[in-house]
């Protein structure tokens, strides 16, 4: 009988685990929590039409924006390497150029490029003013890069 017992509170105990579980949340990135939509005892909801309970910045890898003018266009690909010096950091770093739009700004004659940058220690903060070079263009971007959380 005591075997009999023992196997019961095995199942209870692993019952209890599954519904401790069922509670927890679980990121499916590596982020920070940037804003709380839902405060601690409020009731979430199932189903189309829910609210959002946390707000997740992605902080590896970051993505780096700039704006390169008309005469850079040709010159860079998918696939090149920029080398991006956030702004008060005085180390550069390696970013992989993942889009080049072919889709220019009329107004300004300048069109975009997005890097994705390593970040797994998180040593580098989201958001800040940043400058990127490029070896095929042989300078520096004319105006500030910025990076942004994914």
């Amino acid at each position: 009988m005591p075997s009999r017992t023992r196997e019961l509170a095995k199942h209870d105990y692993q019952h209890a685990i599954d519904l401790l579980n069922r509670r927890i949340l679980r990121s499916p990135l590596r982020g920070v929590v940037v804003d709380r939509m839902l405060n601690p005892g409020d009731l979430s909801e199932a189903g189309t039409g829910r609210k959002p309970i946390l707000k997740l910045a992605q902080i590896d890898p970051l993505l780096v924006e700039v704006a390169l003018p008309l005469e850079a266009y040709g010159k860079l690909r998918v696939g090149m390497t920029g080398m991006v010096t956030p702004e008060g950091l005085e180390k550069r770093y390696p970013a992989l150029v993942t889009v080049v739009d072919s889709v220019f700004d009329a107004a300004s004659g300048m069109f975009g490029v997005r890097l994705e940058m390593k970040n797994r220690k998180a040593s580098i903060p989201g958001g800040i003013r940043c400058r990127v070079e490029f070896a095929a263009l042989g300078a520096a971007a004319p105006r500030p890069a910025k990076l942004k959380l994914k």
